[in-house]
């Protein structure tokens, strides 16, 4: 069986929810909690994905004040880059400006603050 609905939720972050399933004779059960999370809760912005090579520029907005450290993977788990920064909250900032010796290809961006890690993959043209 499939199931699809539309939750309109203007709570951020995680969401749970569980299905209760209700027979024609009354009787009832209730399926295993699960999680759902809203994407407009990201701490983190990376952007323009997929990037164009030849821009030479890959931002990151972020929602806080806080250290980061920033490791860009290849998708063998090579790391290419990697340093830290302190970023203002709402400032957007270029964390990988040599774009021009990557191949194409997909690669992990990982940054790590001292209450999260949040890890996105970017497509390098």
């Amino acid at each position: 069986m499939f199931y699809s609905t539309t939750f309109y939720s203007n709570i951020e972050g995680v969401n749970y929810f569980r299905i209760k399933q209700v027979d024609f004779n009354g009787n009832f059960e209730y399926s295993n909690v699960f999680s759902v999370s809203d994407y407009h809760s990201k701490s983190f912005l990376i952007y323009p994905n997929p990037v164009d090579k030849t821009l030479n520029q890959l931002f990151l907005e972020n929602h806080g004040e806080e250290e980061i450290h920033i490791s860009v993977y290849t998708s063998l788990g090579q790391i290419v880059s990697s340093g830290d920064i302190r970023v203002a909250k709402n400032e957007i900032i270029d964390i990988f400006s040599n774009l021009h010796n990557l191949v194409p290809g997909i690669y992990e961006v990982k940054l790590t603050t001292s209450s999260e890690v949040h890890v996105e993959k970017i497509e390098v043209r």
